[in-house]
């Protein structure tokens, strides 16, 4: 569900005051200054919390108008909480570390300079929530941020039950032993957030389209970095040698899953002309039995409008679904022509469209015409299927599945083209969390570069240049052997040297 900034001139008295109070500076309790293994030891902790009090969790998700069943709650939010929770703990040490870099691949001329790159705390993050899953996926991000040192604030989704969850998962970290002031609370109201937005050194934003384009442009106001995991409109290439009852149960089970409020749900299937049919039939028998789910006005508005006009431009309803509300079942869309704006727009409702194509060429040509590329789903043979895979411009990819994969705790989640940028999740997300520092120690009494220039110090730089770099090992062994003549002839021979390397 988006998740909205307010105009500047929105900000309440009781945000405002808020924010006061946040700006003064809180004591972390030495968090930062901890080593990676006490950090993620306190987090460990948490995903016996998760196991041991899983009730807690879900009991305020139970608000939300899309969750049918505790059991996507235990699914998909909180067992992927506590699997993020035990990755972190294995390797997160090994990922933040400093790296010394050693010799190897140091230029010959930086002799003597020892060098290593190390991965520091961003400060303040920033995490705004969905109202999708508003447990796991500003969870992760959350104990990704901790495990990396910051301190963290959490403006929670307006939707129901959002900042309740998200207050049972600060209360559950605080009993782990994570310091107070570590991790912050703001209300749901937007104002709040926007007030104090210079306090923070990076966001995390998971999102619509719209509400990323509105956090960018704070962001940018600020000069403050940001990761955007923005809208899908994802795509299911069904090949040739595909399954079709495996394809289509995969289908149905993305769709319905959470009310179809998944980004990466599926929502353009590009079917083999030779399996269309079968796949469509198979399909709507599977979604028959769906149970309705609610709607936002605004989104319900705005689905029914892309459907009418879809039709209006030929495609067909193969579904009764009038779409009237506020709780609507599937639709399932046929015959669309290739630009119809419905195969191109970020929609949180079960509604999925079919097209037939010719071949992968043809399948790759009709999804051209989408530019959200966040995730996609591929049918067939693996190696085909596979193939396929790795030619399509998307941030992740399942092969012979939908949705559930992603969920592994050493993928990253990252949106290209309208779908965002940066990454959340694995190693790239938790990196994402860092800022890089080098530091270069000169370890010998050797400084070349002091040294005052004069003719030996251009035919000096051009021979090592060239036994460095000049193709062919004779080359460099030509430029070695003059390097040698040089270091050992008068001021006035150095010409003549530099010429005979250059012959």
């Amino acid at each position: 569900m988006p998740t909205e900034l307010a105009e500047p001139e929105s900000v309440t008295p009781a945000a405002a005051e808020q924010a006061e109070a946040i700006k003064i500076p809180v004591d972390d309790g030495g968090w930062s200054s901890m080593s990676v293994k006490q950090r993620v030891r306190v987090l460990g902790r948490l995903r016996h919390v998760l196991a041991e009090q899983a009730e807690r969790f879900v009991k305020p998700l139970r608000e939300l108008p899309t969750r049918t069943h505790d059991a996507e709650t235990l699914s998909a939010e909180v067992l992927p909480l506590a699997e993020a929770c035990r990755w972190l703990e294995k390797d997160a040490p090994r990922l933040l570390r400093p790296e010394k870099l050693g010799g190897s691949g140091r230029p010959m001329w930086l002799w003597g300079v020892d060098s290593e790159v190390r991965r520091e705390p961003v400060g303040n993050v920033l995490v705004i929530g969905p109202g999708n899953y508003p447990l796991f996926l500003p969870g992760v991000q959350v104990v990704q941020a901790l495990a990396a040192g910051n301190r963290v604030w959490v403006k929670p989704s307006p939707a129901p039950g959002s900042r309740e969850v998200i207050l049972e998962l600060a209360a559950a970290l605080r009993e782990v032993g994570l310091p107070e002031g570590v991790f912050n609370i703001l209300g749901t109201d937007p104002a709040e957030a926007e007030a104090i937005f210079d306090t923070f050194d990076k966001v995390f934003l998971t999102g619509s389209e719209a509400t990323g384009k509105a956090v960018q442009a704070k962001c940018a106001e600020h000069g403050i970095p940001c990761v955007m995991e923005l809208s899908g409109c994802d795509a299911v290439f069904v090949l040739g040698g595909a399954d079709v009852e495996l394809a289509a149960k995969c289908v149905a089970f993305g769709l319905k899953l959470n009310g179809s409020a998944t980004c990466i749900a599926p929502r353009r299937v590009l079917v083999h002309h030779a399996l269309h049919d079968r796949f469509v039939t198979k399909l709507l028998t599977l979604l028959a039995d769906a149970e309705p789910v609610a709607c936002p006005p605004a989104t319900l508005e705005r689905v029914r409008g892309l459907v009418e006009q879809a039709v209006a431009d030929g495609g067909q309803s193969r579904t009764d679904e009038s779409l009237a509300g506020p709780a609507v079942r599937p639709v399932l869309l046929t015959d669309l022509s290739s630009n119809s704006p419905i195969l191109d727009a970020d929609i949180f409702a079960p509604v999925v469209s079919v097209l037939s194509v010719k071949d992968t060429a043809d399948a790759l040509e009709a999804n051209a015409c989408c530019g959200y590329r966040l995730g996609a789903s591929v049918f067939g043979p693996e190696s085909e299927a596979r193939a396929l895979a790795e030619e399509l411009d998307v941030g992740c990819v399942v092969v012979n599945d939908v949705v559930v994969p992603t969920a592994d705790p050493r993928l990253p989640f990252a949106g290209r083209g309208r779908s965002g940028f940066g990454a959340t999740r694995g190693a790239a997300g938790l990196l994402e969390m860092t800022q890089v520092k080098a530091i270069a120690v000169r370890r010998r009494k050797l400084y070349p570069h002091l040294r005052p220039t004069d003719e030996t110090t251009a035919p000096l730089l051009a021979g090592l240049l060239k036994l460095g770099h000049a193709e062919g090992i004779s080359a460099r062994v030509r430029a070695g052997m003059s390097l040698l003549r040089l270091s050992k002839r008068p001021k006035n021979a150095v010409a003549e040297v530099d010429q005979e390397s250059t012959s």
